[in-house]
């Protein structure tokens, strides 16, 4: 038997107005495994544990994987520095701390950004 290193991957999650989109990516930025779902209608009430959820299904659908960081991104305002969701009409909420909820539920560092800046970028 051989022991199998644990790859680290960071998620990266993308919670549009209808769609998410997620995937794990290595650090040569190569997609390992991807997601694309309805985005729950309430996801105010739960960002934490529904980011939490998709990337333990991410991650759950190879052996030796971890996640190590997390990367989320949103429409409306977004204020990248603390985190915070300022208003999203897309998704009806104002000061979202969304960084310090996702961060908490899925127990790595995370970072959100405004979604078309982050394609912008990428």
């Amino acid at each position: 038997m051989t022991d199998v290193a644990a790859r680290d991957l960071v998620a990266a999650v993308d919670l549009g107005g209808t769609r998410t989109k997620a995937a794990l990516v290595d650090g040569d930025l190569g997609v390992v495994v991807r997601l694309v779902e309805p985005t729950p209608p309430d996801l105010a009430l739960d960002i934490g544990g529904t980011v939490a959820s998709v990337v333990s299904r991410l991650a759950a659908s190879g052996s030796g994987m971890r996640v190590v960081g997390c990367g989320v991104v949103v429409p409306g305002v977004v204020d990248d520095t603390t985190g915070v969701g300022i208003v999203s009409v897309n998704h009806g909420w104002r000061d979202l701390p969304i960084r310090s909820r996702v961060a908490e539920a899925v127990g790595v560092p995370t970072v959100v950004g405004h979604d078309v800046r982050a394609g912008l970028i990428a």
